[in-house]
C-alpha cells in the first residue's frame, strides 16, 4: 500500500514549520471557496521516497470521524531535476504543478490521489492535514 520513509515534526522549535502550513491551508481554504470549519492541525509530516517507494491510491479523511481530517496540504521539497516519478496524481491523473521545488497543493482530504513509484534519485515531500467536526 506504501513504501516510503517518514517522520513527524513534532516539537515546539518545528512551530515555523505549522505556521507555514497553516497560512497556505487557510489562504486556500478560503480562495478556493471551501470555507471548511478548520478546528485543529496535526504535526506536519518529512516524507522521503527512495527507488521504487510509493503511496498507492489512497484518501487522508474520513467523513466519519467526528474530528475529521478536512484538508490535505502537500509540499514539493525536492529538485525535479533529482528524481523521476514520484509523480503526485489524484485518479484523474499527474499534477505536473506539484513536481516544481517549494510547489503547495491544498486539496479536500476526501480526494482520492498516490505517489507513482520514484524510478531514480529521491523525492521529499512535506505533508500536513487540517482537522474540523465531521460534515453535517
Amino acid at each position: 500500500y506504501r513504501k516510503s520513509i517518514v517522520s513527524f515534526f513534532n516539537k515546539p522549535e518545528s512551530n515555523w514549520v505549522l505556521g507555514i502550513c497553516n497560512f497556505y491551508c487557510t489562504l486556500a481554504n478560503v480562495n478556493s471557496g471551501w470555507d471548511f470549519t478548520i478546528t485543529g492541525q496535526q504535526a506536519p509530516q518529512f516524507t522521503q521516497y527512495g527507488l521504487n517507494e510509493y503511496y498507492e491510491f489512497h484518501e487522508d479523511g474520513s467523513r466519519h470521524e467526528d474530528d475529521m481530517r478536512k484538508l490535505s496540504l502537500v509540499i514539493n521539497i525536492s529538485n525535479p531535476n533529482q528524481y523521476k516519478g514520484g509523480d503526485f496524481e489524484f485518479t484523474g491523473g499527474p499534477l505536473k504543478e506539484i513536481s516544481k521545488r517549494g510547489s503547495v497543493l491544498v486539496f479536500p482530504s476526501d480526494t482520492t490521489h498516490r505517489v507513482t513509484p520514484v524510478t531514480y534519485g529521491k523525492r521529499y515531500s512535506l505533508v500536513n492535514w487540517f482537522t474540523g467536526p465531521k460534515f453535517i
